[in-house]
Formats: structure tokens, sequence, C-alpha cells
């Protein structure tokens, strides 16, 4: 029965579009990743696993760029960051005497 599997998953990956790529990392691995990547494809689809790493990429990015513009001498930390994460200049126009904005809510 293993070879029946066996020789089924080999026709499949024939069918990828990158072929035996998938056996090349594989070959690579520790045993002990062989459990873990077991684990997550278990418990994870392909397309969810990539929908959270792509996430987790575009917030390191994020990250970065934040403390680059951070770490320059004069820059206002509070207008360029509400650019930096895809929001209008909250800060612009308003009154000086107001105090500071309030928080905004934690990401979900």
């Amino acid at each position: 029965m293993e070879a029946f599997h066996l020789q089924r998953l080999l026709m499949t990956l024939e069918h990828s579009t990158s072929r035996f790529g998938l056996l090349e990392v594989l070959d690579r691995c520790e045993s002990s990743d062989y459990d873990q990547r077991h684990h997550l494809l278990s418990r994870w689809s392909a397309s969810s696993e990539k929908v959270v790493l792509d996430e987790i990429e575009q917030r390191l990015a994020l990250i970065n760029e934040l403390r680059q513009r951070v770490a320059k001498v004069g820059v206002d930390e509070l207008k360029t960051t509400d650019v930096a994460i895809g929001g209008k200049d909250a800060h612009a126009g308003r009154d000086a005497d107001a105090g500071p904005s309030p928080a905004s809510p934690p990401c979900a």
C-alpha cells in the first residue's frame, strides 16, 4: 500500500509547477524537521500558511521601515508613522495645544 501512495505522490509532484522541488527541500531537512512539517501540514492548508506568512512578512517590513524612520534625526515620527501604515497625515492642521491624539486600538 505504501508503494501505491508513493507512486501517486510522485505523479502529483510531476504535474506541479515546482515538480520535484519539494523533494529537494525535504531532502535537506533533519529528521526532527519532518515531524514539525508533518504537524504543520496536518493542521494548516498551504493557502492558509501562505496568507499567514505573507502577513508576517509585511508586518516585519513595516517594523523595519519604522525603525529606519525613527533612527533618522529630525524626522517627526508621529507624522511619518501615519503615512507609513497607510493612513492619512492625521496630525496635519491639529492645534498644538490640543494635546496628544487618542491611542489607536491594537491590531486584531
